[in-house]
């Protein structure tokens, strides 16, 4: 008799040496008119949209503002992921180049208000994709 596949469950583990306690959320400033512009994006965004007042104000204030122009590199493949981005303006496209082949595919396109590079962060593993700015 076969067993069904198992699921796993993942925690962090806290110890002497990490303690919920020593979490201390980075504030970076801006005006209570870009705070409103980032809240009504993240409100949008099916990563955000559920979160509590508490728990928004600490993802806004933790944001900061990043400019690119048409044809930047975002994410690249392969690098370690350290920032999650929610784009406000312009457009950018996700590309990835898989084993085995030449020339990198793509795989999607990036709206306004839509979210990107959090696999790198939850998984804590490096960028999947590369996304590249389409749109200023």
């Amino acid at each position: 008799m076969s067993k069904p596949p198992r699921s796993s469950v993942s925690a962090e583990v806290l110890g002497l040496w990490n303690q919920p306690s020593d979490f201390k959320a980075a504030v970076v400033e801006k005006d209570q008119l870009t705070k409103d512009k980032i809240k009504q994006r993240l409100k949008n965004s099916f990563m955000f949209q559920n979160l509590e007042d508490k728990e928004m104000d600490i993802v806004i204030n933790a944001m900061k503002e990043v400019r690119a122009k048409e044809g930047d590199v975002i994410i690249k493949q392969g690098d370690k992921g350290d920032d999650l981005f929610v784009l406000e303006s312009g457009e950018c496209e996700c590309y990835k180049l898989f084993e085995g082949d030449a020339a990198e595919k793509k795989l999607r396109d990036y709206t306004p208000g839509e979210a990107f590079g959090e696999l790198a962060l939850l998984y804590n593993a490096p960028r999947a994709a590369s996304i590249r700015a389409t749109e200023d």
